[in-house]
């Protein structure tokens, strides 16, 4: 399995990180966040995302919200 330098498994973050931000409707930060149910603050999470190479936008074929 692939790990980073700290020994963490790469492929076990993205799918936790990935499964909690479509779970929380794609919202980063927030009382209602993704970063807050992993107990992270925003911008750790904001990092970790870029790092294992997760796009921090909303999807694109995502509908916009209040249409």
């Amino acid at each position: 399995m692939l790990t980073d330098a700290g020994g963490e498994h790469i492929l076990e973050s993205w799918m936790q990180i990935l499964e909690t931000w479509m779970q929380t409707d794609w919202l980063v930060g927030g009382q209602d966040g993704a970063a807050n149910r992993l107990g992270l603050p925003r911008t750790t999470l904001v990092y970790k995302m870029r790092k294992l190479g997760i796009e921090t936008r909303r999807p694109r074929w995502r509908a916009p919200l209040g249409g």
